[in-house]
């Protein structure tokens, strides 16, 4: 039944991110809901119906993509929607909590009285695990340009972001490159589950790597 629920699911999303940009296509879902599976069967550890289907969902009813209205409207219809799939009240209510608030500019604003799953933990750390390696650099670049922001400009300084609205406001003013230092590299330090610390450690080691060789290389041409 699981299985059923899933692939309904992943037809309702598959159809949504085609709206979406390269960097947040349904490809980038596909490696998050693998990256979840793939902790929870290590962590073993956590309901799997709601960990794949927040990883399919997780991005959803993120506020970089949608209108507070809109998202308002997506997430009433989001609720009819999986309680059309069999799926229990409680289990809806958990799967739209992940979709709510998993994203990474609502994290900055979270209270110290935060409501942790072992579920969410595991969405989360999919989806920033997502954020961190080779292929994090290629959505990077991707995105920003979407955005209409310059690759790279040495007098845009990095910020430090400490709210949901200054993480958004930088797609007005920042670059491609400062992603790195205002996001991507700081992520390995918010990892929850232990056994993916370390894998975390060894993406952002990659990742300094490849900012350091930019930065020569953007000294070396000039």
């Amino acid at each position: 039944m699981n299985q059923v629920i899933i692939t309904k699911i992943e037809q309702y999303v598959r159809w949504e991110m085609d709206e979406l940009c390269a960097a947040h296509d349904f490809q980038h879902i596909q490696r998050v809901v693998i990256n979840a599976k793939k902790i929870h069967n290590q962590e073993k550890t956590g309901n799997i119906l709601i960990i794949e289907a927040g990883a399919l969902l997780h991005e959803s009813l993120d506020e970089k993509f949608f209108d507070a209205w809109w998202i308002k409207e997506k997430k009433a219809d989001l609720r009819i929607t999986l309680e059309s799939f069999w799926i229990t009240t409680q289990e809806v209510q958990e799967i739209i909590f992940i979709a709510e608030n998993v994203w990474y500019g609502k994290s900055l604003e979270r209270a110290h009285d935060f409501q942790w799953s072992i579920e969410f933990m595991i969405v989360e750390d999919a989806d920033r695990l997502e954020a961190i390696w080779a292929i994090a650099i290629a959505r990077t670049f991707t995105y920003w340009w979407k955005k209409g922001r310059p690759i790279h400009d040495p007098k845009i300084i990095p910020k430090i972001i400490r709210s949901k609205d200054e993480y958004y406001q930088r797609s007005q003013d920042s670059t491609s490159f400062n992603h790195f230092a205002e996001k991507l590299l700081l992520l390995k330090d918010m990892m929850h589950t232990n056994a993916w610390k370390t894998i975390a450690e060894s993406r952002h080691d990659f990742m300094q790597l490849y900012v350091n060789e930019f930065l020569a290389e953007w000294d070396w041409i000039r």
